[in-house]
């Protein structure tokens, strides 16, 4: 095997998820605390959150199966400008409805994201390396 195939393989899917875990698991863990800085209660920011885990259970199968027609490349940039604009708008969004609607794009990103990197990882991987 290549170097270049292998990195391709294997250490490009993989770095692309340890990224996008670091930094978003990193950032919903203090998320929490900015809102309720905000002044929101704790069942709005328990709704918020927990909206933001729900969208991708709902939206990973129509999305697996959108992931086979179009190439993963695309995907994952789409999906790392939807995240990239959810963590932008936080900042600037202090009310629960434009904060409603942007956890719903955080969640679709999140969701693409991981499907498109396994996507990626399973279509550079060949045949031969699949169980059966």
């Amino acid at each position: 095997m290549e170097p270049k195939t292998a990195f391709r393989e294997t250490v490009l899917p993989i770095s692309l998820y340890f990224c996008y875990a670091f930094t978003l698991w990193m950032m919903l863990a203090f998320l929490p605390l900015h809102l309720d800085s905000l002044g929101f209660t704790h069942p709005q920011i328990g709704l918020l959150i927990s909206l933001f885990s729900l969208i991708p259970l709902l939206s990973a199968f129509p999305l697996g199966v959108f992931a086979d027609r179009v190439p993963p490349k695309r995907l994952i940039t789409f999906s790392l400008g939807l995240l990239c604009l959810f963590s932008l708008l936080l900042r600037f969004t202090a009310h629960l409805g434009p904060l409603f609607l942007l956890f719903v794009i955080g969640g679709i990103g999140s969701s693409t994201f991981l499907v498109s990197c396994s996507s990626l990882y399973y279509k550079t991987l060949g045949e031969s390396h699949r169980g059966r």
